[in-house]
């Protein structure tokens, strides 16, 4: 999830003292032991999930898809907000592996 692969960028950035190492560090962001990696939108905070990215369906409830855009003068902003109903699914329930969020601590330095 997003609060996981931060944590984990923190860390890097932290670490690298050298233009080199911050490369290195930029690297790294999309891999996780050699394998592409992403987090997906909205996977929750400290979730860990594995499958191939063909595996990973993401479905939009037909209809359910709200897109609002206006300038509001009594905040003097302009806004915008989409809203739809999406779930993650699995083509294949076996090609899975995950980590419980209860089993992940994240620990300041």
């Amino acid at each position: 999830g997003a609060e996981l692969a931060a944590a984990e960028r923190l860390r890097l950035f932290n670490a690298a003292d050298r233009p080199a190492d911050t490369a290195a560090a930029q690297m790294l962001m999309g891999s996780v032991a050699g394998r592409f990696a992403f987090v997906p939108p909205f996977m929750p905070g400290k979730r860990l999930a594995v499958t191939t990215l063909s595996n990973l369906h993401i479905y939009t409830q037909k209809g359910s898809r709200r897109f609002r855009a206006e300038f509001v003068e009594d905040r003097s902003a302009y806004e915008h907000s989409y809203l739809r109903n999406e779930g993650y699914a699995l083509g294949n329930g076996f090609l899975y592996a995950a980590v419980d969020d209860a089993a992940i601590t994240l620990v300041k330095k």
